[in-house]
């Protein structure tokens, strides 16, 4: 029954981290309607939640290891639940901020405390079956993901409210405190006062998986954020609605999750990590130099499959540096992350009203190139360290 218990709060955990995660993209369209913006702020608002993960994944790691993970999970879906209400209820671009930033706050405590529970939930799996199994988990995310854009697609044309999409998605984390309220959970901690601050400033392997969650965030949330825009100002015809293109990439991205779990197992999760980084490499380049409208559809489907498991298994390869502390290394992971979330896709978003959203795969490339190299630092650290 606890298990049963605990997987409940874990999916709908999840599901709720893929809703938030995946809506403001396409509701660009829907959103520009009512409050007027050009790319660059339209950036800014694709990046707000990633400024609100910034700072409170800097402290939610040690809070989460020293008063408990599922305190920290439920406080996070407080904040989540007042951001979304926040945005149900925006009237202008300063209201829709504030509100992005609050939700942001509250993914970054509530996803802190999702996935160190996660994690201490498979600890007594080997290495290489725990970025399975954590992949697994966040297939649900993926469910969200995928839903997220067709409530968009729903909302807008059928109800013609973008706002009801971040009444609804709300409902998720308030189900997830209900949970949590017949949850007894054993906190894992470790030592923190023995816990080594400037070893880890000094561990050359984490700032490398650091930056390469950096590049990485920054890669999904541009695909996936700016690909309805571009699709919509592309082409003439459409194969599907715009905002729906969305929604084929976290498809394939929750797919590969399901899907390529066993190559991780079989690879290992460096040499993963390291061919797939060139696959997206690969895509990318022919994204730029073949364009059309189809085409578009299925790299950018390929993109979110080679993507799909490149996440949790960073994350992994990170918290095995420091096992006792799974709270504190997710923190800094998260923080790496909403770092390369707030920054890259706001800068794509001035260098596309610089020189058009057609480039937009062209900084894909760029920032897949910035990856491989990345992803090969972790292979040969890691290649070293056995």
């Amino acid at each position: 029954m606890k298990n049963k218990l605990l997987l409940a709060i874990l999916a709908f955990g999840f599901i709720s981290v893929g809703f938030t995660s995946s809506v403001v993209g396409p509701l660009l369209l829907s959103i520009k309607k009512d409050i007027p913006m050009d790319y660059f702020l339209s950036g800014i608002i694709l990046s707000a939640q990633f400024f609100g993960i910034m700072i409170s994944v800097l402290i939610s790691g040690y809070f989460a290891d020293k008063y408990g993970k599922k305190r920290c999970l439920f406080a996070g879906s407080l904040f989540l639940i007042s951001g979304l209400a926040g945005s149900t209820l925006a009237s202008s671009y300063i209201m829709l901020l504030t509100s992005l930033i609050i939700v942001g706050l509250g993914y970054g405590v509530y996803n802190i405390g999702l996935n160190s529970i996660s994690i201490d939930y498979i600890k007594e799996c080997s290495g290489e079956k725990q970025a399975g199994i954590l992949n697994s988990l966040h297939f649900f995310f993926g469910i969200g993901a995928i839903l997220g854009p067709i409530l968009v697609s729903l909302s807008t044309e059928l109800l013609k409210s973008w706002r009801i999409v971040f009444a609804f998605i709300s409902v998720f984390p308030f189900l997830v405190n209900v949970l949590l309220v017949f949850f007894k959970y054993e906190n894992v901690t470790g030592s923190l006062l023995n816990f080594n601050v400037l070893g880890i400033i000094k561990n050359y392997k984490i700032w490398i998986l650091g930056i390469a969650i950096l590049i990485y965030v920054g890669i999904e949330v541009s695909v996936y954020g700016w690909l309805p825009s571009y699709y919509e100002k592309s082409y003439s015809r459409f194969f599907i609605a715009p905002s729906l293109t969305a929604t084929m990439f976290w498809i394939s991205l929750s797919s590969g999750r399901l899907f390529l779990t066993g190559l991780i197992n079989k690879m290992g999760v460096a040499r993963y990590i390291l061919i797939s980084s060139v696959v997206l490499l690969l895509l990318s380049l022919l994204w730029v130099v073949f364009s059309g409208n189809i085409l578009t559809l299925v790299l950018a489907s390929l993109i979110g499959l080679v993507l799909s498991c490149l996440f949790p298994s960073i994350l992994v390869l990170s918290t095995k540096e420091y096992p006792d502390s799974t709270g504190v290394i997710n923190s800094i992971m998260f923080t790496f992350g909403s770092l390369g979330g707030f920054v890259i896709p706001s800068g794509i978003g001035k260098y596309l009203d610089l020189y058009g959203i057609g480039m937009m795969p062209v900084s894909i490339l760029f920032l897949s190139l910035l990856f491989v190299a990345s992803s090969l630092l972790i292979w040969k650290r890691t290649i070293r360290t056995k």
